[in-house]
């Protein structure tokens, strides 16, 4: 499986990929109570495609945005996920200025139990309920997934798509839910902090998947072949710089990212084995990305496996 938590760890290869499916516009929203008042303080182009938010110890409002779940080829937003912050400029308590606290994410996948459930191995998952994000998302495929290679088919583990990071965590603490599907650099955390226990890398289940691909349009490879071919020679050569200077990489993306050194470095164990040298493509992981586009509902059929990607800029070689 290839997943990834910085954007320097994550796009290992040309490709045009095509999604029609677009999500439908989503109404205004509603009042669920007469006892909530409900008052717009953000809008595009400030914040967008928000999937989840915190306030901070000094007040600051922190809205995660995705870029980058089911991006369609002409999408014009950032390149991967960050983190935008809300506060208030002069001090006074009204928020009226946004800058970006983070950013450059790209989802990696762990499964997070509770610290003091029944669960205790991926055999004590059957008939249990796993948090995800929506219902077809990678994190629901994942699960079902899980289920059918341990032979219980695709509904021996309950999903329950419940949005945000804070909903499943909530959930899970409030004994609703046994454990959900998160990215890893925050499972790490939420298991440094004795909320959860991470009892399973989703890279070890789906071992030939592309979660993250690099981009380019019709027009750039039709006119403008030579610079993909120098960019791809740059970025394999940091890649082969990054698997040869760990404590480098490590001590750059803990400040890049704002995460521990002890977080960054388990990520750094568990995803930069998973990294192509040279970004040739793996004939099983294009029939899984094949079939699994289908299993989503994002196509209606299983699509040609040369409609996916393109393979005349690899191997690199530098």
């Amino acid at each position: 499986m290839r997943d990834s938590l910085w954007s320097k760890f994550a796009l290992l290869a040309v490709a045009i990929l095509v999604n029609d499916k677009l999500p439908a516009i989503a109404g205004p929203p509603r009042l669920v109570s007469d006892s909530y008042q409900l008052e717009q303080v953000a809008s595009e182009p400030d914040i967008v495609t928000p999937i989840g938010m915190a306030f901070d110890g000094k007040g600051r409002l922190l809205v995660i945005e995705s870029h980058t779940h089911q991006r369609p080829k002409d999408y014009a937003g950032p390149e991967g996920d960050r983190i935008r912050m809300f506060a208030a400029a002069n001090g006074d308590g009204h928020l009226d200025h946004w800058s970006t606290f983070a950013e450059g994410f790209k989802n990696a996948m762990n499964l997070l139990v509770r610290p003091d459930g029944a669960v205790k191995s991926i055999a004590d998952l059957r008939a249990k309920k796993i948090g995800v994000t929506t219902v077809n998302s990678l994190t629901a495929w994942l699960v079902s997934e899980l289920s059918r290679q341990q032979g219980w088919g695709n509904d021996g583990i309950k999903v329950e798509a419940l949005g945000s990071v804070q909903a499943r965590l909530a959930a899970m603490t409030r004994g609703e839910l046994d454990g959900f599907v998160i990215e890893s650099a925050t499972g790490f955390e939420l298991e440094e902090q004795g909320k959860g226990r991470n009892i399973l890398l989703f890279g070890d289940i789906a071992k030939h998947f592309y979660t993250h691909v690099i981009f380019a349009t019709d027009a750039m490879i039709a006119k403008r072949p030579e610079l993909l071919r120098r960019f791809l020679r740059g970025w394999f050569k940091t890649i082969a710089f990054m698997r040869a200077n760990k404590d480098f990489t490590v001590e750059s993306e803990t400040k890049t990212v704002n995460v521990r050194e002890s977080v960054a470095s388990k990520v750094y164990d568990t995803q930069i084995g998973s990294f192509s040298s040279d970004g040739a493509w793996d004939p099983a992981a294009i029939d899984v990305i094949r079939n699994s586009l289908k299993d989503l509902g994002i196509l209606d059929t299983v699509p040609a496996a040369k409609t996916i990607y393109n393979d005349q800029f690899v191997p690199v070689k530098f």
